[in-house]
């Protein structure tokens, strides 16, 4: 697989050449279940209830026996469900019609709809390695109330609620309610009962930084055509670079100082879902130091058209930023007055932020970076269980293994079927000779309440391998079922004298490139994979058939996405393989 510009893994040109195992079996005494590496934060969750029948929050008395081991998180067989999601790469399946536009999603846990007069409840034992004050934020299109050690909290009002706490141990209880949302979000791909997402996380105090938020004036205005947003931004320093995005589904007037600098027509397309997509555009405008007056001017008579504005720049090693949400000046017609939040569920708005900002997963900067405002939240892991208990993992590897790295966060025992119990240094594990057949891997860790289920694991295993003898079949099967590149079968065969003969491959699951003592000798993508041998009668030659499989295989383990499908992710030589000798 090619990945010279980063398209199947990060760093551009980083090698993925090694057969990758993401999805793994694993057990802490019971049943096994499916994981996959990484996913395995846990946090509860509570359907949403009437709000007369949703349980009181812990308190504090609650809490430290939960922190203590004498009382569990939540009661048994009263319907909170459990949620895991990645410290990396978010919650296991994430949908969205157009895919995650190459971001982690910010909101990593999910309920169902909390709409009317119900309420739903998540409750988590967060565990993190700093101390001191800190800021608890809780991001939700939602109304909230937030719980910390039992302490009811009063958190800031708006899509992020942040209130301020102090961290002086280990283990925390987080639990958080959701109330008052919208059946679904207001985007074309949505419908009713699209689960509302939320996320938490911890950062040193204003750690966050300002982040932009749809805005528009207080119901009650009757915009006369037009409305005008107005607030102001100090820069430093001289030879600034500034970013500006705006946001809106009506036509929009962008103006600097005074000057016009850009504008946007209304360009929705799809007229009969009001308001539903929002068009963003990106500007460059020139700033020098001193104060500056950003004015966005849109053409409605709709109180509901909202508008987003995310301003930021980069002025010597200062960043600043401007953005849209409460308080800006606005102005339509008589009125005058002051902007509101515009509450209306619209999903996912990371992709239109102006730079990178501190996401709430605290190892998601492998994929975007570092961020350029803010700072990136506190490190924290989530468990639903203080017990300590070792876990126990099994995976298959292909013949011809000869080492296996395995990225895990905690101290284990490894043992491959057919060869026994083998020491390793902590990251690579080396047999002693290549592996004959596929064999089962199983490892077992030493015991733990945080680091549970694929948390355990910083990422997938790597599989390194020299030729073997591979039987035919599915790859899924044999070791092989994350593989995309190609996998070459080869042996000699004794042609018989006569006719020269046709190779039928049988079953084909992926593109075939045959050739014959090391000549091309053709290709196919689709059945029937039948290659003539000519000249081969009466000798013998030696055959390499490729197996190419698709990237499905691939995508579907190392990365969220929704469009690979179960029927894509078979691939390899079934057979039966034939010689066919014409009569």
């Amino acid at each position: 697989m090619d990945n010279t510009w980063g398209d199947l893994a990060l760093p551009p040109g980083s090698s993925v050449a090694e057969p990758q195992i993401w999805s793994l079996e694993w057990t802490e005494g019971a049943a096994w279940e499916r994981i996959r590496a990484t996913y395995g934060n846990r946090v509860r969750v509570l359907a949403p209830l009437p709000v007369g029948q949703v349980p009181q929050p812990l308190d504090t008395a609650a809490v430290e026996r939960v922190l203590a081991g004498e009382l569990p998180l939540v009661p048994t067989d009263a319907g909170w469900d459990v949620a895991v999601y990645s410290s990396s790469r978010g919650i296991p399946d994430p949908g969205g019609l157009l895919g995650l536009k190459g971001l982690v999603n910010e909101e990593f846990v999910r309920v169902p709809v909390p709409g009317g007069k119900t309420a739903a409840r998540v409750r988590a034992i967060v565990e993190t390695d700093r101390r001191g004050p800190a800021q608890l934020h809780v991001g939700a299109e939602a109304v909230k109330r937030v719980w910390w050690n039992g302490e009811p909290l009063d958190p800031d009002h708006g899509y992020l609620a942040s209130a301020r706490v102090t961290v002086s141990r280990g283990r925390n209880v987080l639990e958080y309610e959701l109330s008052g949302a919208q059946s679904r979000p207001s985007t074309i791909s949505a419908g009713d009962g699209t689960p509302l997402g939320s996320f938490f996380c911890l950062s040193a105090p204003g750690g966050l930084g300002p982040r932009p938020r749809f805005m528009r004036p207080p119901d009650g205005v009757r915009p006369d055509g037009r409305v005008t947003y107005r607030a102001r931004l100090r820069v430093p320093h001289d030879d600034a670079r500034a970013v500006l995005v705006v946001g809106a589904a009506s036509a929009v007037t962008v103006l600097l100082d005074g000057d016009v600098v850009a504008r946007q027509e209304k360009v929705e397309y799809y007229e009969a879902d009001w308001g539903a997509v929002p068009m963003f555009f990106r500007h460059e405008p020139a700033l020098g130091a001193g104060e500056h007056i950003l004015e966005l001017v849109a053409d409605t008579a709709d109180v509901r058209d909202a508008v987003f504005a995310d301003l930021v720049v980069r002025s010597g090693a200062e960043v600043t930023a401007l953005v849209s949400g409460a308080g800006w000046e606005a102005a339509s017609g008589g009125w005058r007055g002051r902007t509101i939040e515009d509450e209306r569920r619209r999903g996912e708005l990371r992709h239109c932020d102006a730079v990178v900002r501190p996401h709430p997963l605290p190892e998601s900067a492998w994929l975007t970076g570092r961020p350029v405002l803010g700072h990136a939240v506190w490190p924290s892991r989530s468990t639903d269980d203080v017990r300590t208990v070792p876990q126990r993992f099994r995976f298959t590897v292909p013949a011809g293994t000869v080492s296996l790295d395995l990225p895990l966060a905690l101290g284990a025992r490894v043992q491959v079927s057919g060869v026994g119990e083998l020491s390793w240094d902590g990251r690579t594990l080396r047999l002693r000779q290549p592996l004959s057949t596929p064999a089962e891997v199983e490892v077992v860790t030493e015991p733990t309440a945080v680091l549970r289920g694929g948390s355990a694991w910083h990422g997938p295993v790597r599989v390194r391998t020299v030729p073997a003898p591979l039987p035919l079949g599915d790859w899924r099967q044999l070791g092989l079922g994350s593989w995309s590149g190609g996998v070459t079968y080869a042996r000699a065969v004794e042609v018989p004298s006569g006719a020269d003969p046709v190779l039928d491959l049988g079953r084909v699951r992926g593109s075939v490139e045959l050739s014959v003592d090391g000549e091309f000798a053709g290709e196919a993508f689709c059945a029937p994979y039948r290659f003539p041998l000519r000249g081969a009668a009466g000798r013998t030659v030696r055959l390499e058939v490729t197996v190419r499989g698709t990237l499905a295989p691939y995508l579907a383990e190392a990365t969220p996405t929704a469009w690979a499908f179960e029927s894509q992710r078979s691939s390899g030589l079934s057979g039966p393989v034939t010689l066919r000798i014409p009569v």
